[in-house]
């Protein structure tokens, strides 16, 4: 069965097909398996993607990093709703270039053929595969063939006397594909051989720039030849050419792709442009293409729950629990219980899932959540996947009430691949809270957001993982009111009474660091972040006494072997 490939896996294919990742240490290649963690996986983004601007957009690289960073929004979108059909991999994928990754990748070449970004391989890339269409010859399949292709292409970027550099470009025969750093190394020769010209006229730097970039272009093409996917490059090449050209066939799909590509080279933004109005019409086109020759089938109840005016991944729980009594009324009604498809079946189990986390009957939803995983990979579940994979995440806290601090990094990292995300804005004006949320790192701001994504669509049902900080209010209430002792004197009753579990973790929250002390100078902006509610007069009353918050202070200070006197103890 076809599954469309993620964002992470349509980069990582890039990076690798280009050869511009090529003498990378495998762990610092972006998908490599053993990114366990938010953290490495964004590492190895900005390593993978800074080694791809700098040598396919070295004089411009900001328009490409902006469409980087909108392109996985994009994707997210586009292979958002949940589907399944009959169409296996190798029909899909086939589709998908011809109605989408080949128009894109012609949509960008012709942004970067505009003179101005003549310096840039990926100007001579579009250039390169332009001269190709137009002369059939130079789609060569026998291997000397494709080489002298190759040297003819980058010498016919210069054109004066340079016999050292000259004698490596024709050194380039049969198979032989060079990488990034052999190319390198090519340029300094011709930097010497320039400079042994002795003439001034010659801007040294400008004109190895300009011959580098064909060099890698050159080698990009030919390693896309020998790579399987020069059914695809031809088709790149023959979009490119009919980009403007109003009386070919697919000028309509072109068109669609340009305005894409415009809104893709805006930027990451704060806001997700393929969520708003415009955005969504051009995605709703693409699918028009893609689902008109995929055929996908979607589950019934999904759109019924939609046809309510129901988020169907978030529905209201009467109308899921009437949609759940259908089916239940027709199964029994019929005395058959047909045969489910893969995905009605895990979509069902989600439902149910998110039924029964509603009835607070987590044990039960937690099953059910368990089996939507295991089909995680076989069946496209779009956008049920990360809130299949958020549930995944509180449930487990719901019914074992612990949680390892490291245990979901996988979790949270597929979460951030595939969720629906917009920035959200929150008017702190707390400097400590501040200064708290820019010291976290991906991984645990991402913690942040299912907890607050969870308790905002489960507003029933809201999980407060900041409960050890409302005991500790509490118990410092009840000690400190109505005593005259000192907070050094009360110290070992509130050490005593207070939850042990905390005395091995230093951290009230279980997924990154954060200390009594540090919670109670930003108690309002903590429980708002996560989207819990807190009892304002009870709040008032601990910020009424300062006594409150030392003995707190004291006993972290404790903790940490620290003696520290306050002057304000009494």
């Amino acid at each position: 069965m076809f599954i469309p490939d993620n964002y992470l896996k349509l980069l990582s294919l890039v990076f690798d097909y280009s050869g511009m990742t090529k003498g990378t240490l495998r762990n610092e290649k972006l998908g490599f398996k053993e990114h366990s963690s938010l953290e490495r996986h964004q590492k190895a983004y900005i390593h993978s993607l800074k080694l791809f601007t700098e040598n396919l957009a070295q004089s411009h690289p900001l328009p490409l990093l902006k469409y980087a960073s909108s392109l996985q929004r994009f994707v997210n979108e586009l292979n958002s709703p949940p589907f399944e059909t009959y169409v296996n991999k190798s029909e899909g994928d086939n589709i998908y270039w011809i109605y989408l990754y080949a128009p894109m990748i012609a949509a960008l070449l012709h942004k970067y053929s505009d003179r101005k970004y003549e310096g840039n391989a990926i100007h001579f890339f579009g250039k390169f595969l332009i001269s190709k269409y137009e002369a059939s010859s130079h789609w060569p399949l026998k291997p000397a063939e494709k080489s002298r292709w190759a040297k003819y292409v980058i010498k016919s970027q210069n054109k004066l006397i340079t016999p050292k550099f000259t004698a490596r470009i024709n050194d380039i025969r049969g198979n032989s594909i060079r990488s990034i750093a052999t190319i390198k190394n090519d340029i300094s020769i011709l930097k010497e051989d320039l400079k042994e010209l002795g003439d001034k006229s010659i801007h040294v730097d400008e004109h190895s720039l300009k011959v580098k970039s064909a060099y890698i272009a050159a080698m990009i093409i030919r390693r896309l030849e020998d790579n399987g996917v020069l059914i695809h490059l031809k088709l790149v090449a023959e979009y490119l050419v009919n980009f403007d050209n109003m009386n070919y066939n697919k000028y309509r799909l072109l068109s669609l792709h340009k305005d894409i590509c415009h809104v893709l080279l805006c930027g990451d933004d704060y806001y997700n442009r393929w969520q708003k109005e415009d955005g969504i019409k051009l995605i709703l086109q693409v699918d028009n293409y893609l689902g008109s020759l995929i055929s996908p089938t979607y589950p019934a109840i999904c759109s019924n729950i939609a046809e309510n005016n129901c988020d169907e991944v978030w529905p209201k729980f009467d109308i899921l629990h009437q949609e759940l009594e259908k089916h239940d009324y027709f199964t029994l009604l019929y005395e058959y219980n047909p045969e489910q498809s893969l995905l009605s079946e895990a979509l069902l189990d989600y439902y149910k899932m998110f039924y029964f986390t509603e009835k607070e009957e987590f044990d039960i939803a937690f099953s059910y959540c368990t089996k939507v995983e295991s089909v995680i990979g076989k069946v496209h579940l779009g956008k049920f996947l990360a809130a299949t994979l958020v549930h995944k995440i509180i449930l487990h806290w719901l019914v074992y009430s612990s949680m390892k601090h490291n245990q979901f990094n996988a979790v949270i990292m597929t979460i951030a691949l595939y969720i629906e995300d917009e920035h959200i804005f929150y008017p702190v004006m707390n400097p400590a809270f501040v200064k708290y949320l820019e010291d976290l790192s991906d991984g645990e701001m991402m913690m942040f957001n299912v907890f607050r994504l969870f308790n905002e669509k489960h507003p029933n049902i809201i999980v407060n993982p900041l409960r050890p900080i409302s005991d500790a209010i509490s118990l410092a209430i009840n000690i400190c009111e109505g005593s005259d002792s000192s907070v050094q004197e009360l110290l070992p009753i509130f050490q005593k009474q207070f939850d042990s579990k905390y005395k091995r973790t230093s951290s009230v929250l279980p997924f990154c660091r954060l200390t009594l002390s540090q919670s109670v100078d930003m108690l309002p902006e903590l429980f708002a972040f996560l989207g819990v509610n807190i009892n304002h007069e009870y709040l008032n009353q601990f910020q009424s006494n300062i006594k409150f918050k030392l003995l707190i202070q004291a006993y972290d200070s404790k903790i940490d072997g620290k003696n520290i006197k306050s002057n304000h103890e009494k």
